[in-house]
């Protein structure tokens, strides 16, 4: 973004100062948003299309300043106020997305999923290494149950991962339902969840799922795959864990289970 400020300074001494020696304006920010996109392409609340549309804009950004520059230097005067318009609304449509962007990393690193509201993956190690703490020093049980939906793969590969991820916001939203205010949810990806039930055994983590079986199956959500009309359903696996788990290895188990 300060790159950014700083070239668009650049490009408007270029429209009324084109007779002085100007700075290169096809500069580095075209090599920065390049290894800025590489940066993002794997965070998990960046979707392909958000990282295209910003693509799009940021080229179109490019040839317009380029443009008229170009214009100006050639001696044909300051651009029209209809072409000054155009670029200056690309520049801050760009920049109001990146400042976007910016605040769901922040609350990316604070443990909240921007895509569904609940806690973030990179939060998911720390809050159960937690409650194993908990488990080893006051004995008090809790439960881990992975939760995914089922044709995850198949519906991202029929219909594309966006209309996938629509799915994803639904089941979410079901979950924060079914889990008491202390429990936490995680989404890992692909369709998958992983509920943390604090002060549960096995028993009372069932009743946990069955509660959100339920919820899902009075929704009747349905889907296309195949030709076929096919009803939301997820698969869950649960666990109690012992004070000396490991939780990636938990997570291993359960869906290998």
């Amino acid at each position: 973004i300060d790159e950014y400020g700083e070239w668009y300074g650049d490009v408007l001494r270029c429209f009324f100062y084109a007779e002085h020696d100007l700075p290169e304006l096809n500069n580095n920010v075209n090599a920065l948003f390049a290894e800025w996109r590489n940066n993002i392409q794997n965070l998990e609340f960046v979707d392909q299309a958000t990282i295209e549309r910003l693509s799009d804009l940021q080229m179109e950004l490019r040839d317009t300043a380029l443009s008229l520059c170009e214009a100006a230097s050639q001696g044909r005067g300051k651009p029209e106020i209809s072409d000054f318009d155009k670029f200056t609304n690309l520049f801050y449509s760009l920049i109001a997305n990146l400042r976007r962007l910016e605040k769901d990393s922040v609350l990316e690193d604070s443990g909240i999923d921007v895509l569904t509201g609940l806690r973030s993956k990179g939060a998911m190690h720390n809050d159960i290494d937690k409650e194993l703490e908990r488990l080893a020093r006051r004995g008090k049980p809790f439960c881990l149950a992975l939760a995914r939906i089922d044709n995850y793969e198949d519906l991202a590969a029929e219909h594309g991962r966006e209309h996938a991820r629509g799915f994803t916001k639904i089941v979410s939203g079901y979950i924060k339902k079914s889990i008491r205010s202390f429990d936490d949810g995680y989404r890992l990806g692909a369709g998958e969840f992983l509920l943390c039930l604090k002060q549960a055994d096995v028993t009372g983590g069932i009743a946990a799922l069955e509660r959100l079986r339920r919820m899902l199956e009075a929704s009747g959500t349905t889907y296309r795959l195949h030709g076929e009309e096919v009803l939301l359903t997820m698969s869950c696996c649960i666990a109690e864990p012992v004070h000396d788990d490991n939780v990636d290895n938990l997570i291993q188990h359960l869906r290998a289970d």
